[in-house]
């Protein structure tokens, strides 16, 4: 039971951390492409 619980929290946790870093990413991107076009 714990076990299972401490999967999904694992997952989750790791999925968010993924969306953020990509975000971040083209976050950045998207901030370098408008520096650029100027």
């Amino acid at each position: 039971m714990v076990n299972r619980v401490l999967e999904q929290a694992t997952a989750l946790y790791f999925t968010a951390f993924h969306v953020g870093v990509v975000n971040k990413t083209r976050l950045r991107l998207a901030m370098s492409y408008l520096l650029n076009s100027i």
